[in-house]
Order: structure tokens, then C-alpha cells, then sequence
């Protein structure tokens, strides 16, 4: 979010942010091989998503997976190396956890939560984020003392 200069603003257009770190997105079938999978040829990348997945029937459900590979690749691949990872219920579990622990940062800064007090109903729309997400992140965010 900083290097981006989004400060608190919702991400408008998540698949155009994904372009800006010279990274490709594409939904695909995946047959419930993954929910999201990340690769890196070290000349660029490559961002897919799972949009036969019945869990991401909905456009917030989708960003966040999208967000999610991006953070799985910005974690798992070291800038200008070859490598890949998936994410899904296959994953390793640090990994993964890291990954939505991204994607729901992105999407829901936490200067938005102490703004709206924690009120998810007002958050979930504004910031284009599910219900259930916006949940698990207010409570980990207003449980961390340093937020």
C-alpha cells in the first residue's frame, strides 16, 4: 500500500494493481487444483485464479484470491527468480497464511478499520471485501496491540 501510494483508499481496479508489478492475471479452470498459483521466469509473472472454484462465485471472494496469489508471489518468489507456488487448501499452511494475511491488508487497511470503528457492514462494501474476510481481519487487526 505504500509503495503504491494508496494510503487508505479502497484498491478501485485490483487486476490493474497487479499489472503495476509487471505481473499477468488470468482466470482459469482449475479444477480444484488451486485457488490461486503464481510463477516467475525471472523476465515476469504470471497471476491465475480459479474461476470454476464454487467459493469464489462472488467479485469479492475473487479479489481477495487474486490479492492472495499476489501476496503468495511476492512472498514465495524472490524478485528477478525463477519459481512458482500455489495456493489452496494443499498449500503449505505458513504460507498460506501469509498470503490472505496480504490480501486482506490490501484490501482493508487497517487505517479504514480504526476509522470505522470495526464496523464490518460498513467496510465490506466500500472496500469490495466479503463478509467473512473483513471479519477474520478487523478481529486479528483490533486484537493486535500496535494497530
Amino acid at each position: 500500500r505504500n509503495r503504491l501510494e494508496l494510503e487508505d483508499r479502497p484498491v478501485k481496479n485490483l487486476k490493474s494493481l497487479v499489472k503495476t508489478f509487471g505481473v499477468i492475471s488470468k482466470a482459469v479452470h482449475a479444477r480444484g487444483m488451486f485457488r490461486s498459483a503464481v510463477w516467475s521466469t525471472g523476465a515476469g509473472s504470471v497471476l491465475l485464479w480459479a474461476k470454476d472454484d464454487p467459493r469464489f462465485n462472488t467479485p469479492p471472494a475473487q479479489r481477495f484470491a487474486i490479492a492472495a496469489g499476489l501476496g503468495r508471489l511476492l512472498s514465495s518468489v524472490p524478485e528477478g527468480r525463477i519459481g512458482g507456488a500455489a495456493h489452496g487448501s494443499q498449500a503449505r499452511w505458513r504460507h498460506t497464511q501469509f498470503a490472505n494475511a496480504f490480501a486482506a491488508e490490501l484490501l482493508l487497511p487497517v487505517q479504514a478499520i480504526r476509522r470505522a470503528g470495526g464496523l464490518v457492514s460498513k467496510l465490506t462494501s466500500q472496500y469490495g471485501i466479503s463478509r467473512s474476510a473483513a471479519e477474520w481481519h478487523v478481529g486479528n487487526r483490533l486484537a493486535d496491540t500496535d494497530c
